[in-house]
């Protein structure tokens, strides 16, 4: 039965080998206004994000951190190099507006959409389709990856700048390699492969899952003996790489010092969590920035995996070589974030970017069985459900709402919601939200200060004062904040005393020489005041504050 299955899979595709003679590309092609009209699409369903605001890590890049920017020079030596310094060019050109940071994801997932939809014929061409079921396929697939709901934290989310353009380059890469003309790779075309891929992981290490893609092509579709000289040193390539990256994690979200998980739980997670994303990709409902899910060695996550275990033995059994192809791409471009691994955050949205490629595979076989008007619709009601996403990452707000809608119990979202609704001026308001983040385990030295700031507003200082004493005692934000608020109070000794002690934890935080030049104002003591608020503007120049008060106390 074996080979017959072989022969019968031999037959379903068309090797690498067999298509050496023939034109690299189908004859039939799009035109162009259909490429314009699905690009104007996109623009108009992901416009309300491009008026959204810095939101949650946005708020943490380095190119967004008051006082003097850090030489370009010190990316060079961390992780994702490239990833900062591509922040760092955009905030050099336009400054802190999130407009054009938006505008250039956006137009990353456009070219990304374009190339993928490259990548997409070709492989139904590899996979013996018709042209006119490839061309129907591939333009389907793209739209599906332009246009579907769970791309939009990808696209909308500042700080997944990471994400667009790591794959931008893997998809460069992916590209160029299905395009040889030949089974064997030349020299030029394996070195700018290895170029791009090592660009994409100095954006983003997820990018290191093509290598994986690459071979498998080969092996399903021919080719593989014939570029052993290529793949043998790109896994050592592969390898020194994932090395390097782990060895350069220094932080407690990734790798395997992330506080409450082990490669076996994580793993074992991700069985649910895979199926999470499935299903958001098949029926978007429940999307989330935050979900919160806990590392948890489940029974449903053991059935998770037995389930996936059992699709792809379906697959190889049953479908084509394509649809199997397909399937298998998908998990192995989620395995660096869904495999031993942890991460902190063990289910995020943006993941799922470079994984739908596979996706799209996956249905190309059954897509040309379609009726156009069945597949035109599909993608209008899945951009009208991006256009709703987008809507929400137009507002902190709404978008903390949705995660807390979502789940409750989320501490980190409830903190997030009451930040953005202090942000508001809406303090009141706020206050119950950061009670429910410290009810649902989010006692923090961040929330206490907060929530302190938050009680100030609403013109209770005292028990601001009574918050702050919860903040960690080594914390110069504590302090900072005692001061400013002993300041509005007219006590200016409390107050010296408390920016003072700040100032010596600290004496690079601007805000704290600030309050302090404000209090020596009142005191009438204007030229130690301006010497504050010069202070201040050494350390952040463009410190509206510190401006004002040195107006003020030299006038």
């Amino acid at each position: 039965m074996k080979p017959e299955r072989k022969n019968k899979r031999k037959g379903e595709s068309r090797p690498l080998a067999e298509m050496e003679a023939k034109a690299p590309g189908p004859a039939l092609v799009l035109p162009w206004w259909v490429f314009a009209v699905a690009l104007a699409a996109a623009l108009i369903i992901y416009m309300p994000a491009l008026k959204g605001p810095f939101v949650f890590d946005d708020l943490t890049l380095p190119v967004l951190q008051p006082g003097p920017s850090a030489a370009w020079t010190s990316y060079l030596g961390g992780v994702r190099p490239l990833y900062y310094l591509s922040l760092l060019t955009q905030y050099k050109l336009h400054g802190p507006d999130p407009l054009p940071f938006h505008l250039a994801n956006w137009v990353l997932h456009a070219l990304n959409a374009l190339l993928l939809f490259g990548i997409i014929r070709r492989y139904t061409a590899l996979g013996a389709l018709a042209p006119s079921q490839g061309l129907a396929a591939s333009t389907f697939g793209a739209g599906l990856f332009l246009l579907h709901p769970v791309q939009s934290e990808a696209v909308s989310y500042i700080a997944s700048h990471s994400e667009v353009l790591s794959v931008f380059f893997a998809f460069l890469a992916w590209r160029l390699f299905l395009d040889r003309r030949h089974p064997q790779l030349s020299l030029a075309p394996a070195a700018a492969i290895v170029v791009l891929l090592a660009l994409g992981l100095a954006v983003k290490e997820h990018v290191i899952a093509l290598i994986a893609i690459l071979l498998l092509t080969d092996i399903l579709f021919g080719g593989w003996r014939a570029n052993l000289r290529f793949y043998l040193p790109l896994g050592l390539f592969g390898v020194a790489a994932t090395a390097y990256l782990l060895s350069r994690i220094t932080n407690t979200t990734a790798g395997f010092g992330v506080e409450g998980a082990t490669p076996v739980t994580y793993l074992i997670t991700q069985g649910t969590v895979i199926w999470r994303y499935l299903q958001l990709v098949i029926i978007p409902v429940g999307q989330s920035v935050d979900h919160a899910l806990p590392v948890s060695a489940s029974l449903t996550g053991f059935a998770g995996w037995a389930g996936l275990a059992a699709v792809t033995v379906w697959l190889w059994r049953k479908a084509s070589r394509l649809a199997l192809f397909g399937w298998l791409a998908f998990l192995l471009l989620l395995a660096p974030t869904s495999s031993f691994v942890p991460i902190a955050d063990v289910m995020v949205e943006r993941r799922v970017y470079l994984a739908m490629p596979g996706l799209t595979l996956l249905a190309a076989p059954w897509v040309r069985r379609a009726q156009p008007w069945m597949l035109a619709g599909v993608l209008l009601a899945l951009a009208l459900v991006t256009w709703n996403r987008n809507e929400m990452w137009a507002s902190s707000e709404a978008l903390w709402r949705n995660a807390v809608a979502g789940n409750p119990a989320n501490s980190r979202a409830q903190f997030q919601l009451a930040h953005a609704l202090y942000l508001d001026g809406r303090c009141a308001e706020s206050i119950e939200h950061y009670v429910l983040a410290e009810r649902h385990g989010g006692a923090e030295n961040a929330l206490y200060i907060d929530w302190a700031l938050a009680l100030d507003c609403a013109g209770r200082p005292d028990e601001a004062l009574a918050m702050l004493e919860r903040a960690r005692e080594t914390s110069h934000l504590r302090w900072s904040t005692a001061g400013m608020i002993e300041g509005k109070r007219g006590r200016s000794a409390e107050a010296l005393a408390a920016l003072d002690r700040a100032i010596e934890m600290r004496g690079d935080f601007a805000m704290s020489w600030v309050y302090r030049g404000n209090v020596l104002v009142g005191l009438g003591r204007n030229r130690e005041a301006a010497e504050s608020f010069r202070r201040a503007l050494q350390l952040d120049p463009e410190n509206a504050a510190a401006q004002q008060g040195l107006a003020a106390a030299t006038r």
